[in-house]
């Protein structure tokens, strides 16, 4: 994800709690996607009812997450045409600029 956002010039040091709140609710979404995977849509409750497995809404809020954060950062098609983007750089300049300043 760094290397496109560096690429599209919109990353700065401003941005790293963002950022890592994307990445965050990115690796929620795979966990919870892979723990559905194993327990299926549906659960039996105690009593023996069955209901909608307590992971959806998990990865439902991971989804809604990670699609406004992309939006913060013009990764969806029509954020992309609202941005205000700097210069892009190439990935090395840039990073090594967010490390050790101009």
């Amino acid at each position: 994800m760094v290397p496109i956002l560096l690429r599209m010039g919109v990353l700065s040091e401003a941005d790293g709690h963002a950022l890592a709140n994307l990445c965050l609710a990115y690796s929620r979404l795979i966990r919870a996607q892979l723990k559905l995977n194993e327990s299926g849509l549906l659960m039996k409750t105690p009593s023996g009812f069955l209901m909608q497995n307590p992971l959806i809404a998990i990865i439902n809020s991971s989804v809604d997450t990670i699609n406004r954060i992309s939006r913060e950062f013009g990764l969806t098609p029509a954020s992309r045409s609202r941005l205000h983007t700097s210069e892009p750089q190439d990935d090395a300049q840039r990073i090594e600029e967010l490390m050790f300043g101009d």
